[in-house]
C-alpha cells in the first residue's frame, strides 16, 4: 500500500512537471509587430517597432542562398516583394547567436513568409535545426517542380557555402566541388567522424 502511494506521488509529481514545462513554453511564445523597412537577404530583414526601434529578424526554419551564391539576389528580391513596407507579426521564442529575433513572419493576408520562400524555391528547409514536416514538404514540392533555385541541378546548401568560405574557399570553387560530387563526400566523412566520436563516449 505504501509503495502504491509513493508511486502515485511520483507520477503526479512527474505530470505536474510536464504541465509546468508546457505552460512555460506557451508563455515564452511572444509576438512582435512592426513595419518592414529593410530586407538584408532572402531570410533576414529589419522591422520598425513601437518606440521607433529597429529590430533585426532571422526567419525561422529556412535558409536562403548566401550573398554571392546563385539565386541570392533573386531570393532577396522575392522576399522584398512579400514583406517590404508591410506590417507584419513575428511569432518567436528566442534570439539566435547574433541577437536577431528568430521567428515566423505573418503577412497581413495571413500567409507565413518563410513558407512562401520555400514554395517559390528561393530557400532551403533548415533541417539541421528544424523538423517541421510541412516545411520539408514545401521544399520537396518546389524542388520537384524546379521552381526558383531548383532549376539548377547542383545548388549548394547555404550552410555548406558558409562553412567552406570560412576555410578559404571561393563560391566558384565550392560550386565546382558540388558539381564534382566532392561536397557530398566531404559531408559524409564529417558525419562518420562525428558518429565515431559519439560512440567513443
Amino acid at each position: 500500500m505504501i509503495i502504491k502511494k509513493t508511486l502515485i506521488k511520483y507520477i503526479l509529481f512527474f505530470l505536474s512537471g510536464i504541465f509546468s514545462i508546457c505552460s512555460a513554453q506557451q508563455q515564452e511564445l511572444q509576438e512582435l509587430r512592426g513595419r518592414v523597412i529593410h530586407v538584408h537577404d532572402g531570410d533576414t530583414y529589419t522591422i520598425l517597432v513601437e518606440g521607433n526601434k529597429q529590430v533585426k529578424v532571422r526567419m525561422q526554419g529556412i535558409d536562403a542562398p548566401e550573398s554571392g551564391q546563385d539565386f541570392s539576389k533573386k531570393a532577396k528580391e522575392y522576399l522584398r516583394t512579400l514583406i517590404i513596407q508591410k506590417n507584419v507579426v513575428v511569432k518567436y521564442i528566442e534570439k539566435d547567436q547574433y541577437e536577431r529575433i528568430l521567428g515566423e513572419t505573418l503577412l497581413p493576408d495571413g500567409r507565413e513568409a518563410g513558407r512562401e520562400m520555400l514554395k517559390a524555391g528561393y530557400a532551403w528547409h533548415l533541417k539541421l535545426y528544424n523538423s517541421n514536416e510541412e516545411l520539408a514538404k514545401l521544399e520537396k514540392e518546389a524542388q520537384v517542380a524546379k521552381k526558383g533555385m531548383w532549376i539548377d541541378p547542383h545548388p549548394v546548401e547555404p550552410w555548406i557555402e558558409r562553412n567552406l568560405r570560412r576555410k578559404g574557399y571561393k563560391s566558384v570553387e565550392i560550386k565546382r566541388m558540388k558539381i564534382d560530387g566532392k561536397i557530398e563526400t566531404l559531408e559524409a566523412a564529417k558525419l562518420i567522424k562525428r558518429k565515431a566520436k559519439e560512440s567513443a563516449f
